[in-house]
C-alpha cells in the first residue's frame, strides 16, 4: 500500500509540474547555411540577439551548416525580430584556414555598441527553418 502510494504521489507531481520549465518566449528550432558572397563560412561564430529576451547562438562546420542554440537544452530561437551578428573569441576558427575571413565578416557584421559592426543582419523569425540562409556579401 505505502509503494502505491508513493507512485501515486509522483504522478500527481508529474501532472501538477508538466514536464519542466516553460520559456519565457516562443522558441522555434533554426538551422540553415552561412555564405560570404556565396562561399560557405567554415569555423564562424553565429548569434541571434531579439528585441527582447535572450540570444541564441550557433556554430558553423566546414559546410558552412549550422544549428542555433537557446539553452542547453532546447535548441533555437526566439521568434519576432532581431538580428543576427558574429563575433570571434581568440580561438574561433583555428583550426580551419580562414581566419582573415571570419575576423572580416566579425568586423563587418558585428555587434552593435562594441565599437564594431557597419551592417545590420535583421530578420523576422516567424516559424521554424530548417534550410534558413545567411548570404553575406
Amino acid at each position: 500500500m505505502y509503494r502505491l502510494l508513493c507512485c501515486l504521489t509522483g504522478l500527481s507531481c508529474l501532472f501538477v509540474l508538466g514536464c519542466g520549465p516553460k520559456l519565457p518566449y516562443e522558441v522555434v528550432p533554426l538551422s540553415g547555411t552561412v555564405t560570404y558572397q556565396g562561399t560557405p563560412v567554415p569555423g564562424l561564430p553565429i548569434f541571434f540577439l531579439p528585441e527582447t529576451g535572450r540570444p541564441s547562438n550557433g556554430f558553423s562546420d566546414k559546410n558552412g551548416k549550422f544549428t542555433m542554440i537557446y539553452t542547453a537544452k532546447v535548441d533555437g530561437v526566439q521568434t519576432g525580430k532581431g538580428t543576427f551578428y558574429f563575433e570571434l573569441s581568440p580561438n574561433d576558427g583555428s583550426h580551419y584556414d580562414n581566419r582573415e575571413l571570419l575576423e572580416t565578416i566579425a568586423k563587418k557584421y558585428g555587434k552593435q555598441g562594441h565599437g564594431q559592426g557597419s551592417e545590420l543582419l535583421q530578420f523576422e523569425i516567424t516559424k521554424k527553418e530548417k534550410n534558413f540562409e545567411l548570404k553575406l556579401e
